[in-house]
């Protein structure tokens, strides 16, 4: 290879080496509780990623034959707990769509009773 050739080669490999690579947008939503609203929301991986011990997000669900149930439940960096069932199907199918990607977010009834449910399994919230 002429010297030509190198001086090319070596300038298009320090060009790439800086060049910053893009990973895309990142989310950030740390566990969130207001009582007072009845309404909670946060992203599963902020708070597995949280510098505290207390935040905690997510959804589950359980079966018996003729009986489904979903329960979703936010801990705050507080400590403060919200949490909600239902054995609505939609709310119940809702539920089943978090994994560790999820930002969920609910709101609920005077009974712990949810009243809406939104799981977003977005790219910013990835792990």
């Amino acid at each position: 290879m002429n010297s030509s050739a190198v001086f090319a080669v070596v300038m298009l490999a320090g060009f790439f080496a800086s060049t910053s690579a893009q990973a895309g947008q990142v989310g950030y939503s740390p566990a969130t509780v207001s009582l007072p609203n009845k309404t909670a929301y946060g992203s599963v991986r902020d708070a597995r990623n949280s510098a505290d011990t207390k935040q905690h997000v997510g959804c589950g669900t359980s079966a018996t034959p003729g009986d489904e149930w979903a329960w979703c439940e936010i801990n705050d960096a507080a400590g403060v707990q919200a949490y909600c069932t239902s054995n609505d199907p939609k709310i119940v199918a809702t539920a089943r769509a978090a994994d560790e990607t999820s930002y969920i977010q609910f709101n609920w009834d005077n009974n712990h009773i949810c009243t809406w449910l939104a799981v977003r399994n977005y790219s910013d919230y990835a792990p």
